[in-house]
């Protein structure tokens, strides 16, 4: 289609979206914010407002931004929601693994902790050293970055094998900061350590905290902790990706529905494929994005549109991830499109960016029919060999 061509289809476009009979007026209708005729898919409004903004920015492009802010405006809260509480530790564990650590000490108190009592526990509560990190408010990645900052790797995970130099560095990180020995790095700052830490009522260190596992800490203690620390903040990074996964499932039951048959690493009543395997689809011989969860076939079986799923809950996860995105449509075999959930995205000028990338094929969790309904029309199309 020539350029005077795609501008009058682009032209007709808005016209029967506003219901206005001039061009111009559309765009003033538009980029005043009003409604939109439903019968015109969103992402073919976008896909004319680039048209005739690349031909004339002034108020097409004021058109565009407005239309790009509601059609990426999410309802998914992603801070309201949680994923996998399931595996979530209970207290009880947390404390039993601390009372064994106790145990093996000489006095049967955190006071006398030793390496030798740690060694020990290790090998009957594989819960022992994540707790003993926690009672330094440092996090399992927290605590491996901080003894690979003196040049010591611990295990991947929290319940591996353990040998005693890494037992000593996590012992010394923590009993720094239980006892508050360590040096701030910043003039006038204060080591971070555990709030209940940082002005005990009788007791001080690993008098404290075996006076803690003992008695409990206050009500007001805890509340102290979430104002600091945000509630759950660490469980929703563990589980960030999950989000994707419920989204992706939604995504699949509605190409269901619609007929539209697909390669996914999701879903629960379909078979799903490994993600180099739908990489190779999407990508060929390329290497495509984490964000990619799943590409519909055309009606040969062949690919046709691939589709990423990307979360943010803030402007800062939407900026990092947008430069993530954007190179993407250039690398792929087949046109892509992503939905975008989270508050994160509608207000960043990297959205923006992401609309031309994807050529208007952008969406949310609300707009999942319209993805179906461009499925559908991939589908007829015939895909590479």
């Amino acid at each position: 289609m020539s350029t005077a061509d795609a501008l009058l289809t682009a032209e007709d476009t808005l016209k029967t979206a506003t219901g206005r009979k001039d061009a111009t007026d559309a765009l003033a209708w538009i980029a005043e914010g009003r409604a939109c005729s439903p019968s015109v898919p969103t992402y073919r409004l976008i896909q004319a407002l680039i048209t005739i903004a690349d031909a004339s920015p002034g108020v097409s492009g004021e058109a565009l931004r407005k239309v790009v802010r509601r059609a990426t405006s999410s309802a998914l809260d992603t801070s309201a929601d949680l994923l996998n509480v399931n595996s979530v530790r209970r207290p009880s564990e947390y404390e039993d693994a601390l009372r064994m650590l106790s145990s093996f000490t000489p006095t049967g108190s955190l006071a006398d902790l030793t390496i030798d009592a740690l060694s020990v526990a290790v090998t009957r509560n594989d819960l022992v050293v994540e707790s003993l990190g926690l009672v330094a408010a440092l996090s399992w990645r927290d605590l491996r970055e901080r003894a690979a900052q003196r040049r010591v790797t611990l295990p991947g995970r929290s319940d591996g094998q353990w040998d005693l130099s890494q037992l000593q560095v996590v012992l010394d990180i923590v009993d720094e900061i239980v006892k508050g020995t360590a040096t701030p790095g910043l003039p006038g700052a204060t080591v971070a350590r555990p709030i209940e830490l940082l002005a005990p009522d009788e007791s001080h260190g690993w008098e404290a905290i075996q006076h803690y596992l003992d008695g409990g800490v206050s009500y007001g203690t805890l509340l102290a902790q979430r104002d600091v620390g945000s509630a759950w903040g660490a469980h929703r990074n563990r589980t960030s990706s999950a989000v994707s996964g419920v989204v992706t499932e939604q995504i699949l039951q509605e190409l269901t529905k619609a007929g539209i048959a697909y390669w996914s690493t999701e879903g629960k009543g379909e078979p799903t494929v490994s993600r180099a395997v739908l990489s190779r689809y999407a990508a060929g011989e390329g290497s495509a994005p984490g964000q990619l969860t799943v590409v519909t076939r055309t009606i040969k079986g062949e690919p046709a549109l691939a589709v990423l799923v990307a979360a943010a809950r803030d402007g800062g996860t939407a900026r990092k991830t947008s430069a993530t995105l954007l190179p993407v449509p250039e690398q792929l075999l087949v046109p892509a499109a992503v939905v975008l959930v989270g508050a994160g995205w509608s207000n960043r000028g990297e959205t923006d960016a992401l609309v031309r990338a994807f050529d208007g094929r952008v969406f949310t969790e609300s707009r999942i029919n319209e993805l179906a309904a461009l499925s559908q029309e991939a589908a007829e199309v015939v895909g590479p060999a």
